[in-house]
């Protein structure tokens, strides 16, 4: 075959079987890095309730990071929900599992973004940064949405390009 043939392989697109299975891998891997990083938040916050090392001062201190990790783990597992109900949807060759898969893939990159916005805007003085007493800064911020928002940008794309046309009538 060359490459000015119609049945070249350069040609050929993806079946929608080949996209909903790599949709599909794509939501089961960003569904482990969510429930990871859902364990991880609420760990951090439940340091944060220790009482035992805190002095007057710091009180307030840990008060904040505990509502900011609290925040980004409930956040981040209900955000999960989307991709649990659209990966069974996908399971089941459902076409709302397509929508459901492309708003959640939309919220989650949105909220990364106001996520990590949040995280650069916090004072230096907090335990906010992959350092302890350290913000991780507006270019911290920026390399942060950038690789949180890889496997969701590539749920989104999949999510669109793949979902079943409707037939004319």
């Amino acid at each position: 075959m060359t490459a000015t043939e119609p049945n070249s392989l350069q040609t050929q697109q993806p079946t929608a079987r080949a996209i909903r299975q790599w949709l599909g891998l794509l939501v089961a891997v960003w569904l482990g890095v969510q429930i990871t990083a859902t364990f991880f938040s609420f760990f951090t916050a439940a340091s944060h309730c220790d009482a035992s090392d805190r002095t007057i001062g710091q009180a307030g201190v840990h008060r904040a990071a505990y509502v900011q990790a609290s925040a980004v783990a409930i956040a981040t597992a209900s955000l999960a929900f989307f991709f649990i109900v659209g990966g069974v949807g996908l399971i089941l060759d459902s076409g709302w599992s397509w929508r459901v898969l492309a708003a959640g893939a939309a919220l989650q990159i949105l909220s990364t973004i106001a996520t990590q916005i949040w995280q650069a805007s916090i004072s230096a003085g907090r335990d906010c940064g992959i350092s302890p007493g350290s913000s991780l800064g507006f270019v911290g911020a920026f390399i942060g949405i950038l690789v949180w928002n890889i496997i969701p940008v590539g749920v989104l794309v999949l999510a669109v390009a793949g979902r079943p046309k409707q037939a004319k009538q």
